[in-house]
């Protein structure tokens, strides 16, 4: 779960650094 957290904030930031910002808080929490 944690590596998957990980390639989702790499995406979010590629995608939207707002987004990927919301996952990085959730995935790190």
């Amino acid at each position: 779960m944690k590596n998957m957290g990980l390639f989702d904030v790499i995406s979010g930031l590629g995608k939207q650094q707002k987004e990927s910002e919301f996952f990085m808080i959730n995935g790190f929490w």
